[in-house]
């Protein structure tokens, strides 16, 4: 039985397998840089470019050696699309709703293709997870290093190349120089870095994942749990209201589900006393915090509450809604232009694919989540939740690069999920075996 599972014969492309496979085993130097740039790219968006900006330009450099692999992988099995599938018809149905532009069509085309690396382990997706890891971390430590500058040596630690960043990223130039002024020109009182991001809401979306990531698997260990406090403690002083909100939402349930008693179903769990106790002593301290800590009280009331009556979810969602409830007949279901040259306020992810796409571009632009969150486990569940719940009050969610960087993390819980699928058809077919020899 151990000869039929172990040996298999060799085929003429198999000495190519190793460039093509899944995962870890990706780690030439060309995979390891390509895994270190890719992890880049959502930060280096807002950056001056050979083509277009910084983020593009790393994309077409990576694209040959990426194409060329799946060059080998075409000859050596097969390209699967399958996964992808839904994200592909979306970008499809982009390009060709409001009619065909040179630049909608490259970048359709370039994104496809590296949906297609991701999917076919072109792409080693735990070194980049690992990286994007290090990232949040780093940028939690330097984070922390600007408030011990602003609050005991009194001056503002500036990490953002303001010089280098695109036209269209000024709007965050002066909070970047500052800590203080937002995009709106108004200085605030509340002191709020990003490290080397441009605001601190850039920060949450790259780094909530990290933070699920390192709490929810099985394999829990101290080493986590210290990354996870760095980053939990960077969501919470970058004055985020949804970093704050979801790094509260990851440690309930680190402390109430997953904490490693496998055996007891979820909801045992919640409904446990201990669970119970847990979730009452984290609401006193953050009731604690709000009473005594003015940065967590002035990020919280900035969150809910503002001068204007209004809170930050309005300012996220209204003209949203609004426009919305605009549409009509065929604007309703295909949108009303590729473009949101006609709006001139904040429109998340959801809203903007809606006014642009209609109805039928939002259906396709969370098929892969929606998906995701049926099939995959643990982190990966909450992070496509999470994903799904933030696109209604950020614009990234939708955007090439942060669509990009999820789709590339949640690669990897569907990788889990195809190697245990295969470890039961080993065992069923090893069974079929012992059975035929009785």
């Amino acid at each position: 039985m151990s000869d039929i599972l172990i040996y298999q014969k060799r085929k003429p492309y198999d000495k190519f397998l190793d460039l093509v496979s899944f995962g870890e085993n990706n780690n030439k130097i060309a995979d390891k840089l390509c895994a270190f740039l890719l992890a880049l790219c959502p930060i280096l968006q807002h950056y001056i470019g050979l083509f277009d900006n910084a983020a593009v330009t790393i994309l077409i450099f990576l694209l040959p050696y990426l194409t060329l692999k799946m060059f080998v992988k075409y000859h050596t099995s097969r390209i699967s699309m399958s996964i992808i599938t839904p994200l592909v018809i979306f970008l499809v149905f982009k390009v060709i709703n409001h009619g065909i532009s040179t630049n909608d069509l490259a970048n359709a085309v370039i994104l496809t293709l590296f949906f297609l690396a991701v999917a076919n382990g072109c792409i080693n997706v735990k070194l980049f997870i690992k990286i994007s890891i290090y990232i949040a971390v780093i940028a939690g430590i330097i984070l922390m290093a600007q408030y011990i500058c602003y609050y005991i040596l009194n001056f503002h630690l500036q990490l953002v190349a303001t010089d280098l960043l695109l036209e269209k990223s000024n709007i965050w130039v002066m909070l970047a120089r500052t800590g203080l002024i937002g995009i709106t020109g108004r200085s605030s009182a509340l002191y709020r870095p990003s490290a080397f991001f441009l605001e601190p809401s850039h920060l949450f979306i790259y780094s909530f994942p990290a933070l699920l990531i390192l709490l929810l698997p099985p394999n829990i260990n101290s080493w986590r749990i210290k990354m996870a406090i760095i980053i939990s403690a960077a969501l919470f002083l970058s004055t985020s209201g949804m970093g704050i909100g979801i790094t509260v939402i990851a440690w309930a349930l680190y402390f109430s589900i997953y904490r490693g008693r496998d055996n007891i179903k979820i909801i045992n769990k919640l409904l446990s006393p201990s669970s119970v106790i847990l979730i009452l002593t984290l609401m006193i301290t953050l009731i604690a915090l709000y009473n005594s800590v003015d940065f967590f009280r002035l990020s919280v009331n900035r969150f809910f509450f503002n001068e204007t009556g209004r809170n930050a979810f309005d300012g996220r969602t209204s003209g949203g809604i609004s426009i919305i409830r605009t549409l009509k007949g065929s604007n309703f279901w295909f949108g009303v232009s590729g473009t949101l040259e006609s709006v001139d306020y904040h429109m998340a992810g959801f809203f903007a694919t809606f006014y642009k796409h209609g109805l039928i571009g939002v259906i396709l632009s969370y098929i892969f989540y929606i998906k995701s969150m049926f099939i995959l486990k643990v982190q990966y569940l909450w992070i496509s939740v999470i994903i799904v719940g933030i696109s209604f009050f950020t614009a990234h969610t939708h955007g090439t690069f942060y669509m990009l960087f999820y789709v590339i993390i949640l690669m990897d819980g569907y990788y889990s999920v195809k190697i245990k699928n295969a470890s039961k058809d080993i065992i069923t077919d090893s069974n079929l075996v012992m059975m035929e020899n009785t």
